[in-house]
């Protein structure tokens, strides 16, 4: 600048334009290399050839539209000349481009009658029936009856791919809503004949194979008409041979689950039990043998058991012992196997009480007549009610299963022939609590038995129930959790037990639960610890009457009802009916009541012993008050409601 201010106007002129000239030939110097740089970066050649040989080489070519015109030229001429190969492992390229093409190819090549094809076209299916929409389109274009068909082949290459590819059809689809599509796939594999050649993998000398016909055979079988068909093929002969055999052992946890689902049917154990696969069934529950066989076996029993006549066989069979003794296991999946197999098997009432006198109930010191009032639980009730500390939440839900099953319809009159060798009255008195359970003296030749809600008691199990509540999770573990509690709360003194833990307090949260077997299971606890005026007040301060009250608006039968059973046992105390009242449940009551479909008797009580407890406002509503009814201070006539 200081050059311009000194030098004259024509000058200044002269250099200005210097200036800029200088700029733009930069700047064109500039755009002139970058014309350079884009020439060097050229477009794709296009390769365009007719003979078969080049195009095989092109499909080793890095460049991804080489390898899709190579995919698209020959693609019958390609397999003398060994294209399939390169051609399946194009089948993954990142490419969708290329893996269409791939696919298109191989697909017209599958034409081809030669094994190599074979092998090729049913590994690009393998590759295809992972995802759930091409798993449809396949079985849609009839893909299962030429697998099946292959499952024969001499080639073990294309009997491992078309096995697979079938399991891949049959097995469910985990990140998909409609899992029910996958139905149609297992019938289709019986409905075709699926079922010999599956079996005829079980003697192939590749272990593969063999998983993977076991596995097939797992999804297939839990359809009731594959069932049967496995049965007539004398597929459960051909499970318990392959059971028997040591050198299968790898093979016996997959045997297992496929043996699981056939005994859902009675006719299944029935078989197994004359050819004596029951008692072999029974050695890998007892015997030493891996936790994945042990659970798989257990599991089996567990499925078996849900059948009432299964449950008699099993009880011949003295399953009970077992059970017990898997319990013990240092494996999360045999002691989740373990309790849902006893709260099956509860639910005959011989197995309940074989589970009663296992392991020595009552333990009696004759030398200590001090030490008498010191009870040992039953060893099976201890071992369940230890699980509640687990840290896997499968494993917390079957334990609070079993006990809920255990503890279910006990009478504690089942307690009081006890075996002790004092003529004194024992009593119980739960810490926090007046009320006292008495054990009543009897002979001492009287066979023990003992009830299941006292041993989860002296066990400590109202404490770990409780604090499952508060924990909130899992859902099943929380709904199982509150049944247990339930049944317990049957005896003043357990319930007085309960409340003490604080068992009110912990079930407001699941009365806000989303899940229905909670919210039913707990509005059901909910009434069976609100059977004296500590339980009721307990649920009042702990704010547990607003969502009580939501739940009488639920469109679930079984939540509606165990929450108008709730309602009707707090209605027992004024206090408790002028608040749920001043909430709004009366008036749902009423709506409820006025419905044809969503009355109940539940709901009527609740009504009836509502307006019971509140009689200005019964009176209003009425007209009338019956001869139970006692006014007390504080009664008035607040005027009839008049019907608009």
């Amino acid at each position: 600048m200081n050059v311009l201010k000194s030098a004259a106007p024509s000058q200044c002129f002269r250099l200005g334009a210097a200036l800029l000239t200088d700029s733009l030939w930069k700047r064109e110097r500039e755009r002139e290399r970058e014309k350079q740089r884009q020439r060097i970066a050229f477009d794709p050649l296009p390769i365009e050839s007719k003979k078969p040989a080049t195009v095989v080489l092109m499909l080793s070519s890095p460049e991804e539209d080489v390898l899709a015109r190579a995919c698209d030229e020959n693609k019958c001429t390609l397999v003398e000349l060994g294209a399939v190969e390169p051609l399946s492992q194009l089948i993954s390229h990142e490419d969708h481009l290329v893996r269409r093409n791939a696919f298109m190819a191989l697909g017209v090549m599958a034409a081809n009658k030669d094994v190599v094809v074979h092998e090729f076209a049913t590994l690009c299916l393998v590759s295809l029936s992972v995802e759930f929409t091409t798993k449809l389109k396949i079985f849609e274009s009839d893909g299962l009856d030429p697998l099946i068909w292959l499952l024969a082949s001499p080639d073990p290459d294309v009997k491992k791919n078309s096995v697979e590819c079938i399991y891949n059809l049959v097995q469910p689809d985990s990140h998909s809503d409609t899992c029910a599509q996958d139905f149609p796939s297992r019938v289709a594999v019986r409905e075709l004949g699926g079922i010999p050649p599956l079996l005829q993998l079980l003697h192939s000398e590749f272990p593969v194979i063999q998983q993977l016909a076991l596995r097939t055979l797992e999804n297939i079988t839990t359809e009731p008409g594959t069932r049967t068909a496995f049965r007539e093929e004398q597929g459960l002969d051909r499970l318990l041979e392959l059971l028997g055999n040591e050198e299968l052992s790898d093979l016996h946890g997959e045997a297992l689950q496929v043996i699981s689902n056939c005994l859902q049917d009675t006719e299944a154990l029935l078989l197994i039990q004359q050819t004596g696969g029951l008692e072999r069934l029974l050695q890998f529950v007892l015997m030493p043998a891996p936790p994945e066989v042990q659970m798989n076996a257990t599991k089996a029993i567990s499925r078996a058991a849900q059948i009432t006549e299964n449950r008699r066989v099993l009880h011949e069979h003295d399953v009970e012992k077992a059970l017990i003794t898997l319990l013990a296991e240092d494996h999360d999946g045999v002691r989740t196997a373990a309790c849902q197999t006893v709260a099956a098997m509860s639910e005959n009432l011989a197995c309940r009480d074989t589970f009663r006198n296992l392991e020595g109930i009552l333990a009696v010191c004759k030398q200590q007549p001090c030490e008498m009032e010191g009870l040992c639980i039953s060893e099976g009730v201890r071992a369940i009610v230890q699980l509640l500390h687990s840290e896997s939440g499968e494993v917390k839900e079957a334990a609070a299963l079993a006990l809920s099953s255990l503890t279910h319809g006990n009478q504690l009159s089942a307690y009081l022939p006890l075996l002790v060798v004092s003529p004194n009255w024992l009593s119980i008195k739960p810490p926090g609590c007046t009320k006292e359970i008495s054990r009543v003296s009897v002979a001492r030749s009287t066979p023990h038995r003992v009830d299941f809600r006292l041993a989860v008691y002296e066990a400590e199990g109202d404490k770990l129930l409780v604090r499952q509540l508060r924990d909130g999770h899992p859902a099943g573990a929380v709904a199982h959790a509150a049944a247990v509690l339930t049944n317990m709360a049957a005896q003043e003194a357990l319930r007085c037990s309960i409340l003490a833990q604080g068992g009110m307090r912990a079930l407001v949260a699941p009365l806000r639960a989303t899940d229905t077997r909670v919210l039913a299971s707990a509005a059901l606890a909910v009434a069976a610890l609100s059977c004296d005026a500590e339980g009721r007040a307990d649920l009042r301060d702990a704010g547990g009457l607003p969502p009580l009250i939501k739940l009488l608006s639920s469109n679930n039968t079984e939540v509606r009802s165990n929450a108008c059973w709730a309602v009707h046992v707090c209605a027992g105390d004024e206090p408790t009916a002028i608040e749920m009242c001043r909430l709004g449940a009366l008036e749902i009551l009423q709506e409820i009541n006025f419905s044809s479909n969503r009355r109940n008797k539940f709901s009527e009580a609740a009504l009836q012993r509502l307006l019971d407890s509140n009689l200005s406002v019964k009176y209003s509503l009425t007209g009338h008050l019956s001869p139970a009814n006692i006014t007390v201070d504080g009664f008035y006539d607040p005027g009839q409601v008049v019907n608009s």
